[in-house]
């Protein structure tokens, strides 16, 4: 069950909050960090393992 308000949901890259086009993703390793996209979570890899 997910506690947090919506608005504490973003990309941990680069910030970007959900939208209808735009769904947030959880990192499989973790499933705390959110990404809003391949890219986002590839660039923030190196510092997230």
């Amino acid at each position: 069950m997910n506690t947090q308000p919506n608005s504490l949901l973003f990309c941990h890259h680069c910030g970007r909050l959900p939208t209808e086009d735009v769904r947030l993703k959880r990192c499989v390793r973790c499933s705390v960090t959110l990404y809003c996209g391949r890219e986002c979570q590839k660039a923030d890899w190196p510092t997230h393992k």
